[in-house]
């Protein structure tokens, strides 16, 4: 069998065993790469003199074609069909990750990096508690432990 999950703490994870050690390294390059790209966005969005909403137009312009250039080169014929199988739940997440954006780059500019940084790092918990929030998941794992295991998953 090529594939195999892993249950860690109650998330199924497709893990391919035949994966070697290269993949494995471009794996963990990548992550460092884009911690060390994320962790410098506090120094950047405080360096750059000019107002949030020309900082946010210009981002999102950079971003969008990086992105666009991405597909375009990863699917190559079915680009239309890539961009149109977003749908309606794309659409929303993208919404959601505009505001998100929005409000992280102008948290910069209204307090420390290092207040933006702890409220940020919170996410998974708050995450974790609105997902067990419901009925359905009265009897489950504690949220607490759901936001907390891919912490201790990596111990």
């Amino acid at each position: 069998m090529a594939s195999e999950a892993a249950n860690i703490a109650h998330l199924t994870i497709p893990i391919d065993v035949r994966a070697g050690d290269a993949t494995r390294a471009r794996g963990s390059l990548i992550v460092a790469s884009a911690a060390v790209a994320f962790s410098t966005a506090g120094l950047f969005t405080r360096l750059i003199p000019v107002d949030v909403w020309t900082m946010l137009f210009w981002r999102g312009l950079f971003g969008c074609l990086l992105i666009t250039g991405y597909v375009i080169w990863q699917q190559r014929a079915t680009t239309r069909a890539a961009f149109a199988a977003i749908g309606r739940d794309g659409l929303l997440i993208a919404a959601c990750s505009t505001v998100a954006t929005i409000c992280f780059i102008a948290a910069f500019r209204e307090t420390s990096v290092a207040d933006v940084t702890v409220i940020y790092a919170t996410a998974p918990f708050i995450a974790a508690g609105i997902a067990g929030s419901g009925p359905e998941n009265a009897r489950a794992t504690p949220p607490w432990r759901r936001a907390a295991s891919p912490c201790s998953a990596s111990w």
